[in-house]
């Protein structure tokens, strides 16, 4: 399902030969470029991507909102243990799994995950008020992600 002339076609197809997007939504063979991600998919993805086990540690409950018979429970727990989140509330402790990931906060993700140095403003102008706003910069500083316009 992706268009032929993707930019990102062959990084996305190499993904999934490495079985990073393996058991998330959309089907094998699919990537349904245009839905959004939820939050735990996101954690699946990227936990794999960057600490390279598809075997993640028993989830121990550490958000309110994760079950912990879910299968991807495990990758949300690593995800935290890594310090890549710390969820998307407290008071309990909550993940939001089912939320949506925006590109903002997909910045921040990344710039933890890969633990990306500070950069100079990217000059965008819809970003000075985001509390993501230097981990934009910094995705944007390493190559990661351009511009949405």
């Amino acid at each position: 399902d992706l268009p032929e002339k993707l930019p990102r076609g062959p990084a996305i197809e190499a993904l999934d030969s490495l079985g990073i997007l393996d058991g998330t939504p959309c089907g094998a063979g699919r990537f349904c470029p245009a839905d959004p991600i939820d939050r735990w998919v996101m954690a699946v993805w990227l936990v794999r991507a960057v600490d390279g086990e598809d075997e993640p540690p028993e989830p121990v409950g550490r958000f309110a909102d994760v079950p912990v018979e879910a299968w991807w429970s495990g990758y949300v727990e690593r995800m935290a243990e890594m310090g890549i989140t710390s969820g998307c509330g407290s008071a309990p402790p909550r993940f939001c799994p089912h939320g949506h990931v925006t590109r903002a906060a997909m910045a921040t993700f990344l710039t933890r995950a890969f633990d990306l140095p500070p950069a100079r403003e990217a000059g965008f102008g819809d970003t000075d008020r985001s509390v993501h706003a230097s981990d934009i910069d910094s995705v944007v500083a390493a190559g990661l992600v351009a511009a949405c316009s």
